[in-house]
C-alpha cells in the first residue's frame, strides 16, 4: 500500500546519513570558497585607485574579518532561539535580503578628502556587506545544525570546519593559476554571482532537511557556562597568528609586488595550518609540535636580527612563510584543544572571529598611524614566541621561574634586534609612514637617499655637478630622450607621475612648463625638504611648476587635451609599477594629452618582473614606435641598472634615439601581452 511522504516523519527514512554528511559539507566548502574568491576580485579592482599600496588588502581583510564577526554573532543569535521555524525564517529573510545586491558588480569610489580606509570600507559596506555577512555565518550555523541531527558524528561537529577550510584554500589556489588568468574581473564577477545562485539552491536544500529532519519544533538547548579566561584565550590564540599573517603579508607585498598573487600566499599558509589542526586526529600533535619548536624560534630570531643582508628576498620570504605557518599551527592546535562542548561552538567561533577584527584593527587601522615603521610585525613575532615559550617549559615549573625566563628571552630578542639597527652603516634621519606605505630618509657616508620598502628612489651626494646628477640613479636613459626633446623644442611641457626626491627636475630648464604628480603626501614633504634634499629648491625649476597631490592616472583624466610633449611614468609601489598605470585604456587616456609628436617614457625597472611585453601591447594598440633600453648603470656615477621604454610618433627623435642604444621591442622578439583595466596577470611576467 502507497504511503505518503510526510515531514512529520523523521527525514533520515528517506535519506541515509551519508547524504546528509555531503549536502552539509557541500554546502559549507562553496560558502567558503566564495566568501575567499571574492577578497581578491574586489582588493584588486580597489589597487589601482589607492597607488598599488599594499594596504588596500590590509584594509580588504579588515573589512571581512568585521563581517566574519557579524556573522558568527548573528548565528549565536539564531543558536539560541530553540523553534526551527523561527531559524529559518529569519536566515531565509536576511538571504533574500542580501540576494538584492546581486548581480554582483564592482564600483569603488574615486579619492576624497576622507582617509583612504573610510572610502574602502564604505565602498565594501555599501555594495557587499550583507552577502558577505550571509555567507560568514554559513559555517557556525551550518556546524550547529549538524551537531542537531541524529547522525552518529555530529556529536563533534569541529571537524567539519576543515570542509570549510579546503573551500577557502581551492579558492585562493585557483584565482591567481585559473580565475585571474582567464576572466576578466567582469566575468569574475558574474560567475561568482551564479556560483551564490548555487549556494542558495543549495542552503534551500540544507532547510528542507533540518526543517523536516529529528526534532521538527523545538531544539533542546543545554548550556554550559563558560569562564571569561577561557574565552579570552579563544580570543588570544587568535588573534596572534592572525595579526602574524597580515605582518607577513604586508612584508611580502613591499618586497615585492602588490598583487592577489602574493597577497594570497601567507593567507594559504594560515588556512593549511587549520586543515591540519582542527582534526581529531591532527597530523603533528601537539607534544612533537613542542619538541621543534626551539628550532623555529631560533630561525625566527635569526630573521628578525639579521633581516635582508646578504641573503635573497626570496629566501627570507620563504623562512619568514616557513616559521609563521609553525607558529599558525601551534597556535591553532591550542585553540582546537580549547574549544568547548557542541553548546558553545557558536561562542567558539564568534571570539575567534572577535580576535581576526582586533588583529586587522592592529594592522590595519592603528599600526600605520601611530607607528613610523613596520613594527607591528616584530612585536607580534616577539609576543608569539614569549607564549611558545611559556608553553614549551614544564608545567610543574615554578610560575615566578617561568615568567623570568620568558621575559630574559624576549629581553634578547629585543637587544639582538635594536643592535642589529645600530649596526646598519646608515643613520636614519626621518622615518615616515601612512596608508601608501614606509617611507624612510637615510644618511650613508654623507649621501641622502630615499627609500620606501628597502627600495632606492633617489638619492643626493652633496656637491655632485648637475650634469652628473642629470643621469644619476636610474634617469641616464630617460636623460639622453629628454635632452633630445630639449634641442627640438624651445620649452617643453612635461608630466612627471612619481615624484621620488625630484631629481629628475634637473633634466629641465626654466623656460620648460613641468608638473609632478604624486598621491603620498609624504613624499612632498620629504623631497621638498632642503635638510634632506635640494633638487626642487636648487635644479632652476621653472616659475610655473606645479605640484598635485593625486593619484597619476586620475589627474591625467583632468588634463587638457594635446599639450603634453612628454609624460613620464616613474611612480613606484616599492619597486613595482602601479597595473592601472599600464593598462590600454590608461595608455588610450595618455595618448589624448599628447601632442602628435608627443613622447612617453616609462621606467619598467624591476626586480622580479619582466614589464615589457606590456608596454608593447600598450604602444601596438596605440599604433606608436615601442623602443627600449637596458642600462646596466654605473656606481663610479651613481647610476643604477634600469630598464626604460619609449613610446612615440615622432618618426626623428625615434631614429635619434636607436643610434644612443634604444632597440625596437618588437626586434627582441618580446611578446604583446595586454593589460586592461578588466584583465591583468603576473604568471608569465615572473622572472
Amino acid at each position: 500500500m502507497h504511503q505518503e511522504v510526510s515531514c512529520q516523519q523523521p527525514i533520515d527514512t528517506y535519506f541515509n546519513a551519508r547524504f546528509q554528511s555531503i549536502l552539509f559539507s557541500t554546502t559549507l566548502f562553496l560558502s567558503a570558497g566564495l566568501l575567499f574568491i571574492i577578497q581578491p576580485m574586489v582588493a584588486k579592482r580597489l589597487l589601482p585607485f589607492y597607488g598599488g599600496t599594499p594596504a588596500v588588502w590590509t584594509i580588504c581583510m579588515l573589512f571581512f574579518q568585521v563581517c566574519v564577526l557579524l556573522g558568527y554573532g548573528y548565528t549565536w543569535i539564531l543558536s539560541r532561539l530553540t523553534q526551527k521555524y523561527f531559524i529559518w525564517f529569519i536566515h531565509g529573510g536576511i538571504l533574500l535580503l542580501a540576494a538584492t545586491q546581486l548581480p554582483l558588480q564592482w564600483h569603488p569610489s574615486t579619492l576624497t578628502q576622507l582617509a583612504p580606509e573610510r572610502v574602502i570600507l564604505n565602498d565594501l559596506v555599501t555594495q557587499l556587506g550583507l552577502l558577505i555577512i550571509v555567507l560568514a555565518s554559513t559555517s557556525p550555523l551550518l556546524q550547529y545544525l549538524w551537531s542537531r541531527t541524529d547522525v552518529a558524528s555530529a556529536r563533534d561537529p569541529y571537524p567539519m570546519f576543515v570542509a570549510s577550510n579546503a573551500g577557502c584554500l581551492l579558492a585562493l589556489l585557483a584565482y591567481p593559476f585559473f580565475v585571474e588568468r582567464y576572466w576578466g574581473l567582469a566575468d569574475q564577477l558574474y560567475y561568482w554571482t551564479m556560483a551564490y545562485l548555487g549556494y542558495l539552491a543549495l542552503i534551500g536544500m540544507v532547510f528542507v532537511l533540518s526543517y523536516c529532519g529529528g526534532e521538527r519544533e523545538k531544539l533542546t538547548h543545554i548550556f554550559e557556562w563558560i569562564s571569561w579566561r577561557r574565552r579570552f584565550q579563544w580570543f588570544v590564540y587568535s588573534l596572534v597568528p592572525c595579526s602574524l599573517m597580515l605582518g607577513v603579508t604586508f612584508y611580502i607585498t613591499a618586497e615585492v609586488v602588490s598583487t592577489p598573487l602574493f597577497w594570497i600566499l601567507p593567507l594559504i599558509v594560515y588556512l593549511l595550518s587549520f586543515i591540519l589542526t582542527f582534526v581529531n586526529y591532527p597530523l603533528l600533535s601537539k607534544k612533537q609540535l613542542l619538541q621543534v619548536l626551539p628550532y623555529f624560534i631560533v630561525l625566527q630570531v635569526g630573521l628578525l636580527c639579521t633581516g635582508s643582508v646578504s641573503v635573497p628576498v626570496w629566501l627570507i620570504v620563504g623562512l619568514h612563510l616557513l616559521t609563521f605557518g609553525f607558529f599558525a599551527c601551534m597556535f591553532h592546535t591550542v585553540l582546537y584543544q580549547l574549544r568547548p562542548e557542541v553548546s558553545g561552538l557558536t561562542s567558539f567561533y564568534w571570539y575567534f572571529a572577535l580576535g581576526g577584527v582586533a588583529a586587522g584593527i592592529l594592522n590595519g587601522l592603528l599600526a600605520p598611524h601611530y607607528f613610523t615603521g613596520a613594527y607591528e610585525y616584530p612585536l607580534m613575532l616577539m609576543l608569539a614566541i614569549g607564549m611558545l615559550l611559556n608553553m614549551l617549559m614544564s608545567s610543574k615549573m615554578k610560575r615566578t621561574l617561568r615568567i623570568v625566563m620568558v621575559l630574559t628571552c624576549l629581553a634578547l630578542m629585543s637587544f639582538c634586534y635594536l643592535v642589529n639597527l645600530g649596526l646598519k652603516d646608515a643613520t636614519i634621519l626621518s622615518q615616515q609612514r601612512n596608508f601608501y606605505g614606509v617611507k624612510q630618509v637615510v644618511d650613508q657616508r654623507g649621501t641622502h637617499a630615499l627609500l620606501s620598502h628597502h627600495t632606492v628612489h633617489g638619492f643626493e651626494i652633496p656637491g655632485l655637478p648637475r650634469e652628473v646628477i642629470q643621469h644619476s640613479a636610474y634617469y641616464g636613459p630617460a636623460w639622453s630622450v629628454v635632452r633630445q626633446l630639449k634641442q627640438e623644442y624651445t620649452s617643453l611641457n612635461a608630466t612627471i607621475i612619481g615624484l621620488g626626491t625630484g631629481m629628475m627636475a634637473c633634466q629641465f630648464r626654466r623656460t620648460d612648463h613641468l608638473t609632478f604628480v604624486d598621491v603620498d603626501s609624504q613624499v612632498f614633504s620629504l623631497a621638498s625638504n632642503p635638510h634632506y634634499f635640494t633638487f626642487i629648491r636648487d635644479c632652476g625649476l621653472p616659475q610655473g611648476v606645479h605640484w598635485i597631490i593625486e593619484d597619476g592616472r586620475s589627474y591625467m583624466s583632468k588634463a587638457p587635451n594635446q599639450v603634453l610633449d612628454l609624460l613620464v611614468i616613474d611612480a613606484f609601489s616599492g619597486d613595482a609599477i602601479p597595473t592601472h598605470l599600464l593598462t590600454q585604456e590608461a595608455f588610450s587616456l595618455f595618448q589624448k594629452k599628447l601632442t602628435n609628436r608627443g613622447t612617453i617614457l616609462v621606467n619598467i625597472s624591476n626586480r622580479y618582473l619582466n614589464l615589457l611585453p606590456v608596454l608593447v601591447a600598450c604602444g601596438r594598440g596605440q599604433e606608436d614606435i615601442v623602443l627600449f633600453k637596458r642600462d646596466q648603470g654605473d656606481t663610479t656615477l651613481g647610476q643604477f641598472k634600469s630598464t626604460w621604454v619609449l613610446l612615440t610618433r615622432n618618426d626623428v627623435l625615434a631614429s635619434k634615439m636607436m643610434k644612443k642604444g634604444w632597440r625596437f621591442a618588437t626586434n627582441a622578439n618580446t611578446p604583446a601581452i595586454t593589460w586592461t583595466d578588466d584583465y591583468s596577470n603576473l604568471l608569465p611576467l615572473l622572472t
